[in-house]
């Protein structure tokens, strides 16, 4: 089964398909995208079984130019056009007629960095001042000979990018969805930063507790609502309230906001006994950085 990020090339995935878009935005500066080579899919029933999905990532400047955009390897960089990019994600799995039938998942994660901020107050890393968005695909399969594709997309944006909270510990981010589905969204904070493993790859640091108890907020910053549903063009302030520590030297000090949506779906359809259905929706983690000072 091939489900092509441009939606011009798909083999086997029915008469209904439609490819995943990720919409970045943003001052038009380059971005690092970076995202798993392949995805494992194990099903739940008693007797184990797994298959491999590898992800295709194109993108371009303009959401129209889908058929024509160009491949984006992992740790490579686009460059956002007027404060905009678009990323498109398809797919390939093999050996499908062999496949014992059920229900697979797995995860996908792909991460956009951006650089904020060229001085940064000393002991922070670098990493501190990036964006990190992460989102992690959750596909779901039914086997048994034919294939009916049917691919979900659910996104919401997020401004600002940064959130700064003022003197009296406050502050604010402005949560949209712009698509036609009610979207679960939960706010929540942890302490971490883009960092590298021993291969250079990127990788999220969220083990530092020396830096955690040297500049994180995140035991101090409560965000209201915490979790709420967000219907189709609608938009949702959430405010952020850091608890003061006046046993804190003066400084800058951070935690990351995950904002964590998730589209509201329906079962996978019921069909006939030598067909396949398959069902992809999206889990999205986009993970921003909030300072205090």
């Amino acid at each position: 089964m091939v489900l092509d990020a441009k939606g011009t090339a798909n083999a086997n995935t029915g008469s209904v398909t439609n490819v995943a878009r990720f919409d970045l935005g943003g001052a038009s500066s380059a971005v690092t995208v970076s995202y798993d080579a392949t995805v494992t899919l194990s099903n739940t029933d008693l007797t184990p079984a797994t298959m491999t999905m590898t992800p295709e990532v194109v993108g371009a400047a303009l959401a129209a130019n889908q058929a024509t955009a160009t491949a984006v390897t992992s740790s490579s960089q686009v460059t956002l056009a007027s404060g905009l990019y678009f990323l498109w994600v398809g797919g390939s799995i093999s050996q499908l007629t062999t496949q014992a039938t059920g229900i697979y998942s797995g995860t996908f994660n792909i991460d956009v960095e951006l650089q904020l901020i060229k001085s940064m107050p000393a002991g922070i890393p670098v990493g501190f001042f990036k964006i990190s968005m992460k989102k992690t695909l959750l596909l779901i399969l039914t086997f048994i000979i034919l294939t009916k594709t049917d691919l979900v997309f659910g996104q919401v944006s997020i401004a600002p990018t940064t959130i700064f909270i003022d003197q009296n510990g406050i502050g604010s981010v402005f949560i949209t969805n712009p698509g036609n589905s009610p979207q679960e969204i939960n706010v929540s904070f942890i302490f971490g930063y883009p960092g590298n493993d021993d291969l250079g790859n990127l990788i999220m640091v969220y083990s530092d507790s020396i830096r955690a108890k040297q500049f994180g907020i995140d035991d101090r910053v409560r965000a209201f609502p915490r979790t709420f549903i967000l219907a189709p063009q609608q938009q949702q302030t959430v405010r952020l309230q850091v608890r003061p520590d006046r046993s804190l030297a003066a400084g800058t000090y951070f935690t990351r906001v995950k904002i964590t949506s998730n589209a509201q779906t329906t079962a996978v359809d019921e069909v006939p006994q030598e067909e396949v259905a398959t069902r992809v929706s999206f889990k999205f983690d986009q993970v921003i950085a909030a300072f205090q000072k």
